[in-house]
């Protein structure tokens, strides 16, 4: 496989885990070696036996520090390291400060049978982003429509992968749902075609899935039961290419109109930093990068009516 630039290797012993991966990394099977020059990470990811915890192995590039990757970007607001005799444990904030991981070296032990493959998801993806250094990564879905690429930042549960579906609907390119990708040189978002995680009451706002889609049921790390779905499978033809962007959107909800309102830039700034994936100590960096690029953006608070409306304001807005 290959995600940013960043090849890597797969081992997946159990099952269900294994299919997991296989349904998101579909787009991320390498097909040529065009490659940065770097040593390739190597994941294996065992079970001892029926019923032991799943575990996580990493190695390839040197000595991997796993514990720091649960301390930057969004992880750092979820997750908190402790040091005890055993290892290192990862409690999960949202789940009532649960012991759920246990940090031995370049092992990591998951304890949490139930979310075992997004556990697992989490750290090859999030160890695979700690090797990317020269772009800059919010935690946030993308589109495109004429080679110009609309940036939508939102927390869990704001609507972030209902809108990235409505647009692409639309006909708007697909870009990411997850993260959104800015090369440092050139400002372009690149695309990250990982499969969507969609809810039942998401999926029954798009009757077009039950036609086209063969998902793959998982439990997200929040414990609701998703569908995993490959969006070139559910709108053929609507990946997209890296292109320019063109407008930021922080989603804030929902109400019964949609209501979309300039943000200004200093404040589109500051917002954008809960959204990077940065450690605690690049936030200055993390910043300047930021201002650079959103001076070229027109930035908008979004409030999210029906999905329909939204998207023809948003398609307007980027006609003008």
């Amino acid at each position: 496989y290959s995600a940013f630039d960043v090849p890597f290797e797969l081992t997946v012993i159990p099952e269900a885990v294994r299919r997991h991966f296989e349904v998101v990394y579909y787009h991320f099977k390498q097909t040529n070696s065009r490659q940065r020059k770097v040593s390739r990470l190597l994941f294996e990811i065992r079970q001892s036996r029926d019923g032991a915890p799943i575990e996580v192995v990493v190695a390839g590039i040197g000595e991997i520090n796993l514990s720091r990757i649960f301390q930057r970007g969004s992880n750092r607001h979820r997750f908190t390291v402790v040091q005890s005799e055993k290892g290192e444990k990862i409690l999960d904030r949202f789940l009532g400060n649960r012991w759920v991981m246990t940090i031995r070296g370049n092992s990591c032990q998951i304890l949490d049978p139930d979310r075992s493959a997004a556990y697992a998801e989490s750290i090859v993806f999030h160890t695979v982003l700690s090797q990317v250094s020269d772009h800059y990564l919010l935690h946030a879905g993308a589109v495109s429509k004429n080679h110009r690429a609309v940036i939508l930042c939102g927390n869990a549960n704001s609507g972030k992968t209902t809108l990235t579906l409505g647009l692409v609907r639309a006909g708007f390119k697909f870009l990411t749902d997850e993260v959104a990708l800015i090369d440092h040189d050139s400002s372009m978002v690149l695309p990250f075609p990982r499969a969507l995680g969609i809810r039942k009451k998401t999926a029954e706002m798009f009757p077009e899935m039950e036609r086209r889609v063969f998902g793959h049921p998982t439990q997200a790390l929040s414990g609701d039961e998703k569908l995993l779905i490959d969006a070139e499978q559910m709108y053929p033809g609507c990946l997209g290419d890296a292109c320019m962007p063109s407008m930021l959107l922080f989603l804030e909800g929902f109400a019964s109109r949609t209501q979309l309102e300039s943000l200004p830039k200093s404040e589109a700034v500051l917002k954008c930093l809960s959204f990077a994936h940065t450690a605690e100590g690049d936030v200055f960096k993390s910043m300047m990068t930021t201002s650079g690029i959103i001076e070229r953006l027109r930035c908008y608070h979004l409030t999210l009516g029906p999905v329909d409306e939204v998207v023809q304001i948003l398609s307007d807005t980027m006609e003008e």
